[in-house]
């Protein structure tokens, strides 16, 4: 027959026997610390995991915005996949240092404000300068990249702004909107022009002293066909550039102001002028730098 286990009964009384109670508090405490431990870890945890929902849910917070790849009614020059690409990268960029993510979409229309009203996008990147109307009902970032008219002169001229043009002859592209005050101009001769190879032209040939063109069809021309003869001598003489443009509300009047921020952050720690760089598209504000890094053609 096997054997019945061998069962111990202590009969002790627990009051009466100290060195049991003294056991058995000791085997208590260690229970009882073990569970505060677990207590205090799964605390921790629990707040460890909040804290990081919540970094999580600012660091994602997603803005789509619409962008016409084309960049009408800017004339790019070939330069519109390296807008593209730059636009891609310093959207990137900015993302980082707001802790947010910039999703742009690509959509060819001739009407892209309409797009921003439908509701599906948070915004547009655009470049227009706000009138009234808009800005009644949009926040509009400071320029990202400025394509306004420039001045240009022969590469020999001294001149370097329109002050110094008074009495003479001056050529304008007749799609320029000059939004900077032309009455204090009123003494230079201006003659318009139709085609910028005339005007351009004509100013290598001392038919005119300086020439008004938007900037990018101007280095575009320059470092084709007239490189080291023909410069352009200031930044773009009017605020039209390509902007963020968000949809009026308490949100995007903070995120425009941090969009702002970070793109003067770029800007000074040269991290800006570096995807100009990148994408071969000259830095407008810099007009001299630019100048120099035109790629001229032989």
């Amino acid at each position: 027959m096997a054997k019945q286990p061998r069962v111990v009964i202590y009969k002790r009384n627990l009051l009466k026997d100290k060195t049991a109670w003294k056991a058995l508090l000791h085997y208590a405490n260690g229970y009882i610390g073990w569970l505060c431990l677990c207590g205090s870890l799964l605390a921790f945890l629990c707040l460890h995991f909040l804290t990081g929902c919540e970094s999580t849910t600012e660091a994602t917070r997603i803005w789509r915005i619409v962008r016409d790849p084309l960049w009408y009614p800017f004339e790019l020059i070939n330069k519109e996949q390296g807008m593209v690409g730059f636009t891609n990268d310093l959207m990137k960029a900015v993302g980082k240092e707001t802790n947010t993510r910039i999703d742009l979409i690509s959509l060819s229309t001739q009407n892209i404000l309409a797009e921003l009203d439908t509701g599906n996008f948070d915004g547009i990147l655009w470049g227009f300068p706000p009138n009234y109307y808009e800005t009644n009902r949009y926040d509009y970032s400071q320029p990202f990249y400025l394509v306004g008219p420039v001045l240009i002169v022969s590469s020999h001229a001294l001149v370097h702004s329109l002050e110094e043009l008074k009495g003479n002859s001056v050529g304008i592209m007749d799609d320029i909107n000059l939004t900077f005050n032309i009455p204090n101009y009123s003494t230079i001769n201006l003659k318009i022009y139709h085609q910028i190879i005339m005007a351009l032209d004509a100013l290598q040939s001392n038919q005119i002293d300086a020439l008004i063109a938007h900037a990018l069809p101007a280095y575009s021309h320059i470092s084709a066909l007239f490189c080291h003869r023909l410069k352009v001598v200031t930044p773009p003489l009017t605020n039209d550039g390509l902007r963020l443009i968000l949809k009026k509300s308490n949100q995007s009047q903070q995120f425009i102001a941090q969009f702002n921020s970070s793109l003067q952050k770029l800007k000074e720690n040269g991290e800006y002028q570096e995807l100009l760089d990148k994408w071969g598209l000259v830095n407008t504000e810099l007009p001299a730098r630019a100048q120099k890094d035109l790629n001229c053609h032989p």
